[in-house]
C-alpha cells in the first residue's frame, strides 16, 4: 500500500529520467493498467482483497497483454510480463525477493547507502505498522508526509531543493 501511496512523491526525489513517463523500463505500480483509474482507497481495497501471492502480484504488478481477454489473463505468468515495475513484487514469486528499481545505478557508496537506508525504513514501516497507519495522513502521500515518516536521504533533499519543492 505504501508503494502506491508514495510512488509519486518518491518520483519527485529522483532524476527525471527515472520517472516512467520518460523511461519505459520503470513502470508505475499505482498507475498500472488495472489500478490507474481507481482512487487510492479502492486500490487499498484491491490489495487487501488479494488472497494469495499470485493475486497480489496480479494487482500491484499488473500488465494487461495486448489484445488480451480473460483467457489470456489466466495465462499471465506473474513474472516475465511485469518485472519492470518500480517496485517489482513479482520477484517474490521467482526469487523470494522484492526489487526496488526506482533509483538509478550508481558507483557512489554514499548514494547506495542512503538509498538502502531509506528503503529499509520504508519496508520496516510497512511490515510493523497497523494497516490503518499505512493509510493515515491522506490518500495520496505527499513529499512532506514521506519526509516526516522516513526522513528523506540528504541526496533526495538536495534534489528537491534544486527542483524548488518544499519538504
Amino acid at each position: 500500500m505504501l508503494v502506491c501511496r508514495f510512488e509519486d512523491a518518491v518520483d519527485q526525489c529522483l532524476p527525471d529520467h527515472r520517472v516512467q513517463r520518460r523511461n519505459g523500463n520503470i513502470l508505475p505500480n499505482h498507475h498500472n493498467t488495472l489500478l490507474r483509474s481507481q482512487p487510492l482507497d479502492q486500490v487499498y481495497h484491491l490489495i487487501e482483497g488479494a488472497t494469495d501471492l499470485r493475486a497480489l502480484l496480479r494487482t500491484i504488478n499488473y500488465v494487461r497483454r495486448e489484445g488480451s481477454g480473460s483467457d489470456k489473463d489466466d495465462a499471465y505468468n506473474g513474472y516475465q510480463d511485469s518485472k519492470y515495475f518500480k517496485v517489482n513484487f513479482t520477484a517474490a514469486q521467482k526469487f523470494k525477493t522484492v526489487e526496488f528499481r526506482q533509483h538509478e545505478g550508481t558507483v557512489s557508496a554514499t548514494v547506495t547507502i542512503e538509498w538502502a537506508e531509506f528503503i529499509l525504513r520504508f519496508v520496516n514501516f510497512a511490515i510493523y505498522s497497523h494497516p490503518d497507519q499505512l493509510k493515515a495522513g491522506g490518500l495520496n502521500g505527499t513529499i512532506q508526509e514521506l519526509h516526516h515518516l522516513f526522513v528523506l536521504p540528504r541526496l533526495f533533499q538536495e534534489r528537491l531543493r534544486r527542483k524548488h519543492i518544499q519538504i
